[in-house]
């Protein structure tokens, strides 16, 4: 709070990616103790939205509370896609469609910049069937959390990331 009154920063906020009841139980502690965030940083994707769901556990809340929304892990590094059920575009398409502040994405490669360049390009509101239809083809590949293993507590192949680090 001091480097806010100082000038320094403008907004606060916390990250979350493991667990939903996380992020609404640090929302809860900061109403009890009269403190406001100004943003919330947390995956949303088509996988989430099946397994443990940030998009549904929290995001209403953070709406009705005027809390930033800042939406991360469209993709899930690659591997929402290995699940053979979406595109790259399906991905931020979806990402885009959710009451979002920002949808923040990673680049790592000319490609991936070309590609998320293009889904912004070609990015239209979905009808409601559309949203569903694309919901629908996940719903399968999301049900054990394969997709999300820096969600479900699995070390090994955790996407990304240096397994030797985490132990």
């Amino acid at each position: 709070m001091e480097a806010r009154r100082a000038g320094k920063i403008r907004y606060l906020g916390f990250s979350g990616e493991m667990d939903p009841l996380i992020l609404l139980r640090m929302v809860d502690i900061a109403a009890a103790n009269i403190f406001h965030f100004d943003t919330v940083q947390m995956p949303l994707n088509l996988i989430e939205t099946h397994f443990r769901s940030f998009e549904h556990q929290v995001l209403p809340r953070l709406i009705q509370q005027g809390i930033g929304v800042l939406g991360i892990k469209s993709v899930v590094d690659p591997l929402i896609l290995e699940s053979q059920t979406v595109s790259p575009d399906d991905c931020w398409h979806y990402a885009l469609n959710l009451p979002t502040s920002t949808v923040i994405t990673e680049i790592d490669s000319m490609k991936k910049l070309g590609q998320v360049l293009e889904a912004a390009r070609t990015f239209k509101p979905m009808c409601k069937k559309t949203f569903a239809s694309l919901l629908a083809r996940t719903e399968v590949a999301a049900a054990t959390g394969r997709y999300e293993l820096f969600r479900t507590g699995r070390r090994d192949g955790w996407a990304g990331h240096n397994p030797q680090r985490l132990t």
